[in-house]
């Protein structure tokens, strides 16, 4: 496993140990960016992750500790992974496109409900129970660190310091519960 970079030497813009941060970051952001991505938007993967690690360097000043860097970057890329997603389903279902509705014609062709809605609904009201199922199927470890981390929106530090797991673990931790979910959703 390689070693982690400096922190003071990346404050002060040391590029052989921007170098070795690239490579310790690149496969924490690429999982988040896969999870979020991966069934919607699988080309955008790693322009995510680049996009995240790009955006990382601007709050290494504000960190102490190196494993700092690791949580603000997994929030990072599951923010713009979420963007991407949100920007996706907009311009799917025709943001930008003003029409007039003035036209008599045009009015017919408006729905009350479109299928996508009746389908968001319909996942609205199972998906509770699809969540409570695969957290079920998650070790003790695995199924705190999702639930404080998504549900709760805490940090990696935080959920170390109040399970008494290592910081440099939690990310990890993370990310073997959620393939462990989507391999169990993908299965029913």
């Amino acid at each position: 496993m390689d070693l982690e970079p400096d922190i003071q030497l990346l404050k002060k813009g040391d590029q052989d140990e921007w170098d070795k941060a690239y490579k310790w970051l690149w496969p924490t952001a690429k999982a988040v960016s896969r999870n979020v991505l991966a069934s919607k938007l699988p080309d955008q993967i790693e322009d995510n992750a680049i996009e995240a690690i790009e955006a990382v360097i601007e709050k290494v000043k504000e960190c102490n500790r190196i494993s700092e860097i690791k949580a603000i970057l997994a929030r990072i890329a599951h923010n713009k992974g979420v963007d991407a997603l949100k920007k996706h389903y907009s311009l799917k279902r025709g943001a930008g496109n003003v029409g007039s509705l003035s036209d008599e014609e045009n009015l017919g062709e408006i729905p009350d409900t479109t299928l996508e809605d009746l389908d968001s609904k319909y996942a609205k009201e199972h998906s509770n129970e699809l969540i409570y199922k695969v957290l079920d199927n998650l070790n003790e470890k695995e199924r705190k660190c999702v639930i404080s981390f998504y549900l709760h929106q805490k940090s990696h530090k935080f959920i170390s310091d109040e399970f008494n797991i290592p910081i440099g673990s939690i990310g990890v931790t993370i990310t073997r519960g959620l393939k462990k979910m989507s391999d169990l959703i993908k299965k029913l």
